[in-house]
């Protein structure tokens, strides 16, 4: 995709979006929560190149990461879902609009993405892209009017992709990579 005319289809992907919603929400229960991240787990995230693994990982684009099990035991994912968030910001931060969608994996999406797991270890890009709008359960939610794009200067999109874990010892806990990302609304025309 042509990445000039990427700013301008997500801005027109958003508007359109919000004119679609019929839900609105009250104040910011739609926020998402953001994991602290600890490395003393037995399956962890591991940055390209780094060898110290973390349970959360917070940036601002899409990581190359590997989720591995410690000494590669196996491991599976019980659970996976996405938020994915888009907020157009006044001048002063408050919220002018906007949209919230939730993807939850359904059965066949979990058994699509741990099929991948191979040697305790698979990579997070990898189980993105096996993955379709019909492995998911959608819920959409936001403004019930799509705002006038000269009334806001930022658009905050915030991706938080959680994963629920079982390791080898039958134990489950959350991972999670939580992007985020504030644009000017200069950038997007």
């Amino acid at each position: 995709m042509n990445s000039k005319l990427f700013p301008s289809l997500l801005l027109t992907l958003f508007l359109l979006s919000l004119v679609s919603v019929v839900f609105s929400a009250e104040g910011d229960d739609y926020e998402p929560r953001q994991l602290t991240a600890t490395s003393n787990e037995n399956v962890l995230f591991y940055l390209e190149g780094i060898k110290i693994g973390f349970t959360a990982i917070k940036t601002d684009n899409m990581p190359s990461l590997e989720i591995r099990g410690k000494n590669n035991t196996p491991f599976k994912i019980v659970d996976f879902s996405v938020l994915s968030l888009s907020e157009a910001l006044k001048q002063d931060g408050a919220v002018l609009a906007f949209l919230v969608q939730e993807f939850k994996i359904n059965d066949t999406g979990l058994l699509k993405i741990n099929n991948l797991i191979k040697n305790g270890t698979v990579g997070f890009q990898q189980l993105l892209n096996e993955l379709q709008m019909s492995d998911f359960t959608v819920t959409t939610n936001g403004s019930k009017q799509a705002p006038d794009p000269n009334d806001f200067v930022k658009l905050r999109n915030a991706h938080v992709y959680n994963f629920m874990i079982e390791d080898n010892n039958k134990r489950q806990f959350p991972m999670q990579v939580y992007i985020e990302k504030i644009r000017d609304a200069s950038e997007l025309e």
